[in-house]
């Protein structure tokens, strides 16, 4: 129900953070629609309208572990695995796709295929957007 959804993403606490995560639009279409969400906290925010509370969890569970990494530097104990991150709009997954190898540094051909659900069907790329305006890989824990 789009109430617990909206409470579960309250306590979830998608901070502006979230904000300076940008998708990627695969298409023309997907880049002029107003309805697009153009980061991850537009993205948590379509998956708590649509009551999918799984999926907005997910989102946050990926985001907040690359964000730590992100803000506090990898400690030199744990392995990260390091590239071009994909949102999966299936299950709310966001992290290096399985596919990693095969996908371009840039485009969006081919489609990233999810790295918890396996889907490549309903995928966009995201990237991590510091204050300057460039932009930094994704980093999340290996294995995640």
């Amino acid at each position: 129900d789009a109430t617990a959804a909206a409470a579960a993403e309250a306590a979830l606490s998608f901070d502006s953070r979230f904000a300076t995560i940008k998708v990627e639009p695969n298409d023309a279409d997907e880049a002029k629609s107003p309805k697009f969400p153009r980061s991850l906290h537009n993205a948590a925010e379509l998956f708590s309208a649509l009551g999918h509370g799984d999926s907005a969890r997910r989102l946050h569970t990926a985001t907040v572990r690359t964000l730590e990494v992100l803000e506090l530097g990898p400690d030199g104990r744990s392995s990260q695995a390091i590239g071009r991150a994909c949102i999966c709009w299936a299950c709310g997954h966001v992290g290096i796709p399985r596919n990693a190898a095969k996908c371009s540094d840039t485009g969006p051909k081919p489609a990233g295929k999810c790295g918890a659900c396996g889907s490549a069907d309903q995928t966009n790329f995201v990237r991590v957007m510091r204050p300057d305006g460039s932009s930094v890989p994704w980093i999340e824990p290996k294995g995640a």
